[in-house]
């Protein structure tokens, strides 16, 4: 009642509280006001231990204390350090944002992705590896017109064949390559399942050998029908069994470099999929036509229906496997007279500069082969000591104590039911779309000190809402520049985080001695909602 009492102030209202059917009578807002920032916090610290006191303890993860600024949230933290009461700092609620989290996840993200230019940039920082920046620039100017990146430095294939493309022209001219594509299950699904799966063989240019099958799914296919045209019943009549298929096609490419447009999806699908049902596919070697199109050819786009007409193939794609991987087929056949072409000069600059990147291009291939055999907690202590990381943080010992959380993190999500490479995928995904609170189990039982911002979404049963002062709540700026219907909004999501009990708590005085009034939000509230102590 008191929250959409508070709504009605909103000058465009577009949000509506509507109590739930023999919805109980709420407590009363508590809001109190103390002499200066630092007393509210000691005020806050007392209200804390009488909540969590008694033999019923109350659970601190259970409580919020949430803030306009970071300013404010360290004045309390610091208190609350005072009196031994488990928190969560501002700082470390962004804990994926913290720089060894993100160093360290860099070296474990290019294991999975080798092209993932923007992780390379970050373990080329930390630790230095008398790689200076003149030379990385040289190599991104020389490499630009022949289609050489940084990250094909620091893998061994180009060490092996002199230059990046050195193993795919030998065995695209003078052995076997097989050319894969897949079709999937919509992609808005938690799970995706590959539905058509096709891949050809060609020797020394040529075809010389197919693979194509459709899988019976266990999930729909959903929207993704649209595209494919591969309907649920057209699998439950043409499918076979996935665990049949993935094993015909595990020998099928065994032993052979693997090139698709976008493989390392496909791959990534017939992985885990397989992985689940028993199988292990492994790709020692793969390469993408997407990334090499990208390098090679000044287009507008680079799907492969797009390339397919500007080039002329011989095949257009139909979003159905078998035609796609013949299309790309042809795309592959143009692309490697690009790539011959620029070869030398590639090698040249493979030759000046590898010597600098091969003792790092080393550690990652010995890292990547391990992704498929270590489990994640193992495979990060691996990392961590191996990479100089932890000696270079070893000084440091809140950056230590952090990377430390990180490792539990992974001891703690680590799924043994997944192998090994795929349950790291699932930890890095997990590391990327964590709103960063996320991370903490139940298990630990600490106090979020958070901003207003990063309360979106989040409830806890008791929630303090600390320094709703004027100039703080709403922000002094924020009503200068005239956005105090923002500040509006912020507090109300302040005030929707309480699912039980809400305490809003403020100061006459600022920390420089100047008089500040209870946030004009408090007149918004009904006065028989609160109870000022």
């Amino acid at each position: 009642r008191a929250v959409s009492h508070f709504a009605k102030f909103f000058k465009d209202r577009d949000t509506s509280n509507i109590p739930a059917q023999h919805c109980e009578e709420g407590t009363p807002i508590i809001v109190h006001y103390e002499k200066d920032p630092l007393t509210e916090a000691q005020w806050i610290s007392r209200s804390i231990l009488r909540i969590t006191d008694g033999q019923n303890a109350f659970p601190y993860n259970k409580i919020g204390i949430l803030t306009r600024t970071n300013q404010r949230g360290s004045v309390v933290s610091r208190v609350l350090e005072s009196c031994k009461i488990p928190h969560l700092t501002v700082e470390e609620y962004e804990f994926f944002r913290r720089q060894e989290i993100k160093d360290l996840l860099a070296y474990l993200k290019i294991l999975l992705n080798p092209y993932d230019g923007n992780s390379l940039h970050r373990i080329l920082l930390r630790p230095k590896r008398g790689i200076r920046t003149a030379t990385l620039n040289e190599v991104r100017e020389n490499g630009q017109e022949t289609g050489l990146r940084l990250t094909d430095l620091v893998l061994k294939k180009t060490f092996e064949g002199g230059e990046p493309y050195g193993f795919l022209l030998e065995k695209y001219h003078d052995g076997e390559v097989v050319v894969v594509d897949v079709e999937t299950t919509d992609l808005s699904f938690p799970l995706v399942e590959v539905v058509e799966i096709a891949a050809i063989k060609v020797k020394e240019g040529q075809v010389v050998g197919e693979f194509h099958r459709y899988l019976k799914n266990s999930i729909p296919v959903g929207p993704s029908e649209s595209v494919h045209r591969i309907s649920d019943e057209f699998l439950r009549q043409r499918g076979d069994e996935p665990k049949d298929v993935f094993s015909d096609f595990k020998q099928f490419i065994t032993g052979n470099l693997l090139v698709g447009h976008n493989v390392s999806f496909d791959l990534k699908v017939v992985h885990e999929q397989a992985s689940r049902l028993g199988i292990q596919i492994s790709y020692d070697h793969w390469e993408d036509t997407l990334d090499i199109s990208r390098r090679l050819i000044l287009s507008e786009r680079y799907g492969l229906e797009y390339l397919a007409t500007l080039l002329r193939l011989k095949h257009l794609p139909k979003h159905r496997a078998k035609e796609d991987a013949y299309c790309t087929f042809d795309l592959l056949h143009h692309l490697t007279k690009t790539i011959k072409k620029h070869s030398i000069a590639r090698a040249r600059v493979v030759s000046k500069y590898g010597r600098i990147f091969q003792p790092l291009a080393n550690l990652i291939h010995s890292w990547r082969s391990q992704t498929k055999i270590k489990r994640p907690p193992e495979l990060f202590d691996t990392v961590l000591r191996e990479s100089g990381l932890g000696d270079y943080y070893e000084e440091d010992k809140r950056r230590i104590s952090y990377i430390n959380e990180l490792r539990q993190i992974f001891r703690e999500r680590d799924n043994p039911e997944l192998d090994p490479r795929t349950s790291l995928l699932e930890l890095i995904n997990f590391a990327a779309l964590s709103r960063n609170i996320d991370y903490l189990s139940d298990n630990d039982n600490r106090i979020p000190i958070i901003t207003l911002h990063q309360a979106k979404g989040l409830e806890f049963d008791v929630v303090f809402i600390a320094g709703v002062s004027e100039g703080e709540i709403p922000h002094y700026y924020s009503v200068k520049e005239g956005r105090l219907e923002e500040e509006k909004r912020l507090f109300y999501v302040g005030l929707t985080r309480a699912k039980k009990n809400l305490i809003i708590s403020g100061y006459r005085k600022n920390q420089w001695g100047y008089s500040k009034g209870p946030s004009q939000f408090i007149s918004y509230l009904p006065n028989d909602a609160i109870r000022r102590t």
